[in-house]
């Protein structure tokens, strides 16, 4: 949150000297700080595809949205399950399989009626975030990960050339690559758990290194893209190569600086830790 307040502030200042019409940034901003900006965009009739949607500063903002409903949402499904069905990781994967199934049903037929439903409101997304809960739960059960270890190594270089290949369909497949991309995403992460760490491409110090900025330089690419596009510096490869290079230090002192000193700071004087009484249900799950 203290990053994208961050964000919304400075690239609002920017945006109000440069944008003759700053209307919808500003207010995509304003809602992106509650994380309803994807609802701002869904009700102005957003076309997400379209060239003029880049003069929306805040534009990425939607993905936000999603998240953060999901988190309001989740822990609330969670208490729900954890009341009714105990630490049991058995019957929680199978309450969120369903949703998720139900999530994704309802993805599939607002692609075909409402695209913009789709992709911008969350119900239809909850699936993809599901798929995350279930990855985890998968991975909490250790019988699992242990088998088959050579293959699942083996299939993880095949899962990061088909990822990175996903990043080339054409914009106008985005709708049917999503549940590849998430597929695939879950498959990598969840064959990443064998005896072969050294081969696990998401343990190399770059992807580390990403991994940790993910969410500044997620805020902070679009501001730096419409700061260029506003100035007609966002053509050429060698304006693209800046671009990139300006995301990637902004968004790692956005981290350093921002995200960091809030995400490690001691609330309340508990230092951060977890009771000691969740963890012990945590570590006592069993199926």
């Amino acid at each position: 949150m203290p990053a994208l307040a961050a964000c919304v502030a400075i690239t609002s200042l920017i945006v109000i000297c440069v944008s003759i019409s700053p209307q919808d940034s500003l207010s995509t901003g304003r809602f992106a700080l509650v994380g309803f900006s994807n609802v701002y965009l869904y009700n102005i009739g957003t076309n997400y595809n379209a060239a003029e949607a880049g003069a929306n500063a805040f534009l990425q903002t939607w993905s936000l949205g999603v998240e953060e409903q999901f988190y309001f949402l989740f822990p609330g499904i969670l208490w729900i399950l954890l009341r009714f069905h105990g630490y049991r990781v058995s019957k929680i994967f199978i309450a969120i399989s369903v949703l998720s199934c139900l999530s994704f049903v309802n993805y599939v037929y607002l692609a075909k009626t409402d695209y913009w439903a789709a992709l911008f409101l969350m119900p239809s997304r909850f699936w993809e975030l599901g798929a995350g809960v279930l990855t985890c739960l998968a991975l909490s059960q250790r019988q699992l990960t242990m088998r088959w270890p050579r293959l699942m190594a083996a299939a993880q270089p095949v899962l990061v050339i088909a990822l990175l290949a996903s990043l080339f369909a054409p914009l106008a497949k985005a709708g049917q690559m999503t549940p590849v991309v998430v597929a695939t995403t879950s498959a990598l992460i969840f064959a990443g758990q064998t005896s072969y760490p050294h081969l696990n491409p998401l343990l190399f110090r770059p992807s580390i290194f990403l991994g940790k900025i993910s969410y500044s330089l997620y805020l902070w690419h679009w501001s730096i893209l419409y700061i260029a596009r506003s100035l007609g510096l966002h053509q050429g490869w060698l304006n693209e190569v800046a671009i990139v290079t300006v995301s990637l230090v902004v968004g790692y002192v956005s981290y350093r600086y921002i995200e960091s000193p809030f995400r490690h700071a001691k609330w309340g004087g508990g230092g951060g830790r977890m009771p000691a009484s969740w963890a012990k249900a945590l570590q006592s799950q069993q199926c």
